[in-house]
């Protein structure tokens, strides 16, 4: 279970920018291939109601106790292959489904959590089928491409907002990408600054 943590992670397998693009990329071809060859926002209503499901990843909404201090959980419980289940608050997830600014919050950590679907469950779940620990290590002390919340965050902003479908949009400052791709500000200036594409063609 990933439950977010300002001081304490889990060390994972560590992972570049450029892989964890190239996982992000596959993921989303499989998931929702025309946002692969378009820059279009992500349907993610769509993606969570109809199409995870067929992929046995289940995001539903959670009650305080459910969640306790986080956000948002991606659940790692359970054998290699079972589904996969990803709680949210259910402020989240009314609004989400109102759509519009006050969704972009709501689209970004469903995003993250994704990231941690793709890239955290099944090593966990490998890890305890081989009888391994999870050792927490502090923050401090673990590399950002070992970081599994740098990661994450890294995987779901691909997700939301690919590099190609970056360059595609003919968007020129980070508010028109924030506002092409439906995310806030923030998320999309440490994305393209994550991807160096700041020192490219994207202005502050």
């Amino acid at each position: 279970m990933f439950v977010h943590n300002d001081n304490e992670v889990v060390r994972m397998p560590p992972l570049s920018v450029k892989e964890i693009e190239q996982r992000a990329f596959g993921f989303l071809r499989r998931v929702a291939p025309a946002n692969a060859a378009q820059p279009r926002p992500l349907d993610l209503q769509t993606l969570v109601d109809d199409v995870l499901p067929q992929f046995d990843i289940h995001v539903v909404p959670a009650n305080d106790d459910e969640l306790v201090d986080a956000y948002a959980i991606a659940r790692a419980e359970g054998e290699p292959g079972d589904p996969i289940e990803v709680l949210i608050r259910e402020s989240a997830w009314d609004d989400l489904a109102q759509g519009g600014p006050r969704a972009y919050h709501a689209r970004g950590t469903i995003a993250h959590e994704l990231g941690h679907v793709a890239l955290h469950v099944p090593v966990m779940r490998e890890r305890r089928r081989l009888g391994f620990g999870f050792q927490r290590a502090r923050k401090d002390q673990v590399k950002a491409y070992e970081d599994p919340e740098w990661q994450a965050w890294a995987f779901g902003t691909c997700l939301l907002a690919p590099r190609q479908a970056i360059l595609m949009s003919g968007a020129s400052t980070i508010q028109g990408l924030a506002q092409h791709f439906e995310t806030s500000v923030d998320l999309m200036e440490r994305h393209v600054r994550r991807l160096r594409l700041h020192r490219r063609r994207i202005n502050p």
